[in-house]
């Protein structure tokens, strides 16, 4: 091998991710980057109660990832189960309020958190404006005719223990509680998403 081409072998080498790393005596392997695991993670169900029905009608699926009533519409997706992203449109005249301090968040294993929530830009707004969050991620308002997207995760940012057996990721769920007030009330809304599909990637 010449000098050239050894060159551009180790740079090849050097490279190259770690991809697998060795869990134990299970016999199960777990990629080191994020980046190599693919996800796909749909917005399945949202649940409310009862009180929001009767004022603000049945909730209906108007599409993947898609919600709508009265009060809100719901545009839903994720590409990590351990974080939601949802696009809330307010319908009503009258602001909708959420306290990210009274919301949580349910992982994949049954842990109940904090919510810890950013506001992020959005490609297309449909002629509405943008919602407004505190720097501080405590609270959301969105005025009538607004549109607010929003990324919200659990506090702490847990990672992920494993991904053995792969099986058992696909149909796995993460909830999210979210308080949304209108009118003087609070109503929960629950957002469901499940893991649709699980793999890795090189």
């Amino acid at each position: 091998m010449n000098h050239y081409s050894l060159v551009h072998f180790r740079r090849y080498l050097t490279g190259l991710p770690l991809f697998f790393l060795v869990t134990g005596m299970t016999g199960c392997y777990l990629p080191l980057c994020a980046e190599y695991l693919v996800w796909a993670v749909e917005l399945v169900k949202v649940e409310k109660p009862s009180l929001a029905e009767e004022r603000y009608g049945a909730l209906r699926h108007m599409g993947s990832g898609q919600f709508e009533d009265g009060l809100v519409k719901i545009d839903g997706d994720a590409n990590d189960p351990m974080q939601a992203f949802f696009v809330l449109t307010n319908k009503t005249q009258y602001d909708l309020k959420i306290d990210w301090r009274k919301a949580k968040f349910v992982d994949i294993y049954g842990r109940t958190r904090p919510v810890e929530v950013t506001q992020l830009r959005q490609p297309r707004l449909e002629n509405l404006t943008e919602g407004h969050t505190r720097d501080d991620g405590t609270f959301t308002e969105i005025k009538h005719a607004q549109s607010s997207r929003i990324r919200a995760t659990p506090a702490g940012r847990p990672q992920i223990r494993s991904v053995c057996p792969w099986e058992e990721m696909r149909g796995r769920t993460v909830k999210v509680l979210l308080p949304l007030e209108a009118e003087g009330r609070s109503y929960e809304y629950v957002f469901t998403y499940q893991i649709t599909r699980f793999g890795s990637r090189i």
